[in-house]
């Protein structure tokens, strides 16, 4: 059952939807709303994925543009008002449905958020396997992220907080779906790498990071992907972009965190020399989530 805050995105999606097509409105919000977070905390792929919002943004007028920083307040609040009555649950799948894209798009259909809750009580992830002081988790498919957020609800009845307590490695072959398990993902405070991929064939597209897998010193204490080599490219970059300072603190979480640090690769020549370190702007903390509208009509958590 939708919450009012998700009630109220889904008249905003199909109030614009009946000039542009609902399924048009909720692609473009999906892919500005993810470049959007991205772009606050991953300087690697800042250029190319501001290139995707700039593609989104530019097939709406001005004043229409304004309406997809307010929608993303709405899908702040509708998951700020689900973490307040009953933990985190899956907003965007449940709009989707709502929307009734499903049936348009090759009979997609996402895991109802009470199957998942379920699924995740039943499969123990309240305790970490041995030798490990978290859980990990490999989702090949994972739709708008609901198994993983129904992890992290579980955690949290147990008194456990997941951006401490777990990490999840979230794919799936629809860019679509890629976009709205990163946000939600983010949103919630879950450390995960998402990626446009298709776990068939180990074909990797795109990786997303979430804020708090960067924050919280996980690309030093679990690098994940779906194969060995995987990722490790973009983790490297990440790395090299990292401010000294920086580079100490994550470095000391990981200590703390009982995970020592394995090199990116075996390195079998002669030693290479580190990538200079570009000091990035760095992020800064604020209380909650603040949105405004810039010039060119681009959203920001920042």
């Amino acid at each position: 059952m939708l919450n009012e805050h998700q009630k109220k995105l889904v008249k905003m999606i199909q109030g614009l939807g009946e000039k542009y097509s609902t399924w048009s409105v909720f692609n473009d919000f999906l892919t500005m709303a993810a470049t959007a977070i991205s772009n606050a905390v991953d300087p690697v792929h800042r250029e190319e994925r501001e290139k995707l919002y700039m593609e989104a943004i530019a097939h709406y007028r001005k004043d229409e543009q304004s309406v997809f920083p307010e929608m993303f307040t709405v899908l702040v609040q509708a998951a700020d008002q689900a973490m307040a009555m009953e933990g985190p649950k899956d907003i965007l799948g449940a709009v989707f449905h709502d929307l009734e894209l499903h049936n348009k798009y090759k009979g997609q259909f996402f895991t109802p958020q009470s199957i998942a809750d379920m699924m995740a009580q039943i499969s123990g992830v309240q305790e970490p396997p041995e030798g490990k002081n978290y859980i990990m988790l490999c989702e090949p498919t994972c739709g708008s992220g609901v198994m993983v957020i129904s992890a992290a609800k579980v955690l949290l009845k147990e008194k456990k907080s997941p951006a401490a307590n777990m990490v999840a490695l979230a794919c799936d072959l629809d860019f679509k779906c890629t976009c709205m398990a990163y946000i939600q993902l983010s949103l919630y405070g879950i450390p995960a790498v998402v990626e446009h991929a298709n776990t068939l064939t180990c074909e990797v597209f795109s990786r997303w990071y979430t804020p708090v897998y960067l924050w919280n010193g996980w690309l030093l204490r679990e690098r994940i992907g779906i194969t060995t080599a995987d990722g490790a490219e973009d983790d490297r970059a990440l790395i090299a972009t990292l401010h000294p300072v920086e580079w100490t603190l994550l470095s000391c979480m990981a200590m703390i965190a009982g995970k020592k640090q394995e090199p990116l690769e075996e390195k079998s020549g002669p030693e290479e020399t580190r990538p200079e370190i570009v000091e990035p702007e760095l992020p800064r903390t604020v209380p909650e989530a603040e949105l405004f509208v810039r010039k060119n009509g681009q959203m920001s958590l920042f």
